[in-house]
């Protein structure tokens, strides 16, 4: 927490409070891209000249196909969440739920805190970074 707090301290972000339990926040897990190493490869063709492929650039829902990543892993997220509504994006690639403070801490442990730029005050994110 300390390494945290001087991090953010030399970002412009100061500790403000701890969240409260009802105070509510999005929860978003992004899962581990699957075949990065093929993304690259075929990124690398369609930007050179001499490749046939030059050109043939990747949709968005083609890229997210590509790298999307495994069904046991989505499953273990998914279990995790058990009984949280549930919001999936880029075939499954990120899953989020909207949840209080205290269910927040009852799936990740540690303490919430907001922390506001020191320049804005009005301005302000949660955080967990216990």
């Amino acid at each position: 927490l300390v390494e945290f707090r001087r991090q953010a301290a030399l970002q412009g972000w100061d500790e403000s409070r701890i969240a409260e339990a009802h105070d509510k926040l999005e929860l978003r897990f992004w899962l581990k891209l699957t075949h990065a190493s093929e993304l690259e490869h075929t990124l690398e063709e369609v930007s050179d000249p001499k490749s046939p492929r030059y050109g043939h650039y990747l949709s968005k829902e083609q890229v997210n196909s590509m790298v999307a990543p495994t069904p046991e892993h989505i499953l273990a997220v998914k279990e995790a969440l058990h009984g949280l509504k549930l919001n999936e994006s880029n075939q499954g690639g990120v899953i989020s739920a909207n949840v209080t403070v205290e269910t927040a801490t009852g799936i990740l442990g540690g303490t919430f805190r907001y922390f506001c730029r020191s320049d804005a005050p009005s301005l302000c994110v949660l955080r967990n970074p216990t």
